[in-house]
């Protein structure tokens, strides 16, 4: 795997990077304005473009890191497809340039080749071959009478096992007929013929007087393995992104001790500095998807119930956490400030 190979990995990291880097420096402050905003001691219009920019900030490089990530993906799947497609014509060419004419003169590609040496010897040649590769099968091919006839083959799979010298390709792919008379090599993309779904490459072996395609290599590899290697190569892309966004959900979430900690630190309007995650998320999501986005599950203790002095009643409800049977604890909570807080039971009726 070369250094180019590494780029979209490289460049998605450093998205990503940029992004969280961005969010820090974007909320540094942002707390402290907002509570100031919520006592009516700042103006709103300042938080509201200020919120706007961090929406704006969320959208283009959220978008952005999702397009790496796509375009990162798509061009592994290439990569890996081309790869894949070199290696096959690789394997045919050796395999080809490996042959002499005289070596396969004495074939006659009929069942009594069986009986040959020579037969013997080139079978056993490409089974060699196809063992140093995985999911590979190396065969010959000879134009009789327009018809394409099988000749030597490497017994690598059941399916070659039963094909005789002199049996008859039933349903070659598009194209092949045509490179028995253009001494052309090919590379065919997936297909199906009487033996399997498959990708090829082709290369003849010529003959030395007239340069005509005297036999025709083939090399084989089923066409369900290619898919799976395709579908494995953007992988590392894929889970980049899930675990990026699954940090993202998971850093809603907030225990009861971080709560109790919240509460505890609030002294004359002023929090101590929240985790990372809630640094990053909250304000986001709250801004950009509102309330519902933000519901989730707390149990509330007695000493959770006691609401800061700066709070006000009818503060808009944007963050829900489930408290045991009957109670329930609202709270907006956003960067270094606990803005709103109320209850809906009948013990601790609404501020």
């Amino acid at each position: 795997m070369t250094m180019s190979s590494y780029w979209p990995y490289l460049l998605l990291i450093a998205c990503i990077v940029v992004f969280t880097g961005v969010m820090i420096l974007s909320f540094k402050g942002l707390g402290y304005k907002m509570m100031r905003a919520e006592q009516g001691l700042s103006s709103r219009l300042s938080l509201s473009r200020r919120l706007k920019s961090l929406r704006i900030i969320l959208a283009v490089f959220g978008s952005l890191i999702l397009a790496i990530g796509l375009g990162g993906a798509y061009f592994e799947v290439q990569r890996v497809r081309d790869n894949r497609y070199q290696e096959l014509e690789t394997i045919a060419q050796s395999v080809a340039n490996g042959f002499s004419y005289e070596l396969i003169a004495p074939l006659t590609f009929t069942e009594s080749d069986t009986s040959n040496a020579a037969y013997g010897y080139i079978s056993h040649h490409l089974e060699v071959m196809a063992g140093h590769y995985d999911h590979v099968q190396i065969y010959t091919m000879v134009m009789r009478d327009s018809l394409i006839v099988f000749g030597p083959c490497s017994p690598a799979h059941n399916q070659y096992d039963t094909v005789l010298p002199g049996e008859i390709y039933q349903h070659p792919p598009e194209g092949l007929s045509e490179l028995f008379s253009s001494g052309r090599s090919l590379i065919l993309d997936p297909y199906k013929d009487e033996f399997g779904y498959y990708i090829s490459a082709f290369a003849p072996v010529l003959h030395p007087l007239s340069s005509a395609p005297a036999i025709m290599i083939g090399v084989d590899m089923e066409a369900e393995q290619f898919d799976i290697e395709r579908a494995m190569a953007p992988f590392v892309h894929w889970w980049s992104l899930w675990c990026f966004c699954f940090y993202y959900w998971a850093a809603r979430f907030i225990s009861p001790k971080e709560v109790s900690s919240i509460f505890s630190g609030i002294n004359g309007g002023k929090v101590r500095k929240p985790s990372l995650p809630c640094l990053l998320v909250w304000p986001l999501a709250d801004s950009l998807f509102g309330s519902r986005f933000l519901t989730k599950c707390v149990i509330a203790k007695p000493s959770f119930l006691n609401p800061p002095p700066f709070m006000r009643p009818g503060s808009t409800i944007t963050f829900v956490r489930l408290a045991p049977p009957g109670k329930r604890l609202f709270v907006r909570y956003l960067p270094k400030i606990l803005l709103t807080m109320r209850y809906s039971d009948s013990e601790h009726p609404p501020l």
